[in-house]
């Protein structure tokens, strides 16, 4: 009896320390947040913003661009992507609760206003459709094909255009392979992705609907 009770006392104690942690994790979250509005309300703010986030982006090209726009089809593009959306990924890179071996340990070195500034200068970059400046055999027929998907799967959250808003991001000129990549790992309930709407929706999709629409949004400016 006593060992079951301490048990419980000890399942509970962890229960309120993750919770705290989780409240505070939100606070910081919402103080960053409150930041960037700020920031993004005065333009000389705002241009010493993207400015200093530039000069911080340096490590951040070699995998995904100088300007944001990605060197590779298995990687993201951070350019014009939505600067909350941005702030909340460097946050659950740093927190843990999204993992990749190099992000994990890059997001943890950043400061707060790193992540401010970092975020403001990606996103006033100007993205490119990632199969303009790498061509490649697309059908007509996936394109059209993954733009119903979208439109009746996707649109309602991430905007006619796939241009999202907020904390949600921005798909257009996403390259395919990390689109598709990402779609699977929501369709499959992966650990980074399993705390999200997405899960459900992505369920619904077969292999064929998942590559349509990643190539579909990789054509969109």
């Amino acid at each position: 009896m006593k060992t079951f009770l301490l048990r419980s006392m000890l399942k509970w104690t962890a229960l309120v320390i993750c919770s705290l942690w989780a409240l505070q994790g939100q606070a910081d979250l919402n103080q960053q947040y409150q930041i960037l509005d700020d920031i993004q309300k005065n333009p000389e703010q705002l241009k010493d913003a993207a400015i200093k986030g530039k000069d911080r982006a340096g490590l951040c090209g070699r995998c995904h661009g100088e300007d944001g726009n990605s060197k590779r089809d298995f990687i993201p593009n951070l350019a014009d992507q939505n600067a909350k959306y941005l702030v909340n990924q460097f946050e659950q890179f740093a927190n843990g609760s999204r993992k990749n071996y190099v992000m994990s340990q890059l997001a943890s070195t950043l400061t707060l206003e790193d992540r401010v500034n970092l975020a403001i200068y990606f996103s006033s970059q100007q993205a490119k459709p990632f199969v303009a400046r790498k061509p490649k055999v697309i059908i007509q027929n996936e394109i059209e094909l993954g733009r119903a998907d979208f439109q009746d799967k996707c649109q309602m959250c991430h905007g006619e255009h796939a241009e999202g808003w907020a904390q949600l991001p921005r798909l257009a000129s996403q390259p395919s392979e990390y689109l598709a990549k990402t779609l699977k790992k929501f369709k499959t309930g992966h650990r980074d992705r399993s705390k999200t709407p997405m899960t459900a929706i992505a369920k619904q999709l077969s292999d064929d609907q998942i590559k349509n629409i990643s190539v579909y949004l990789s054509t969109l400016e």
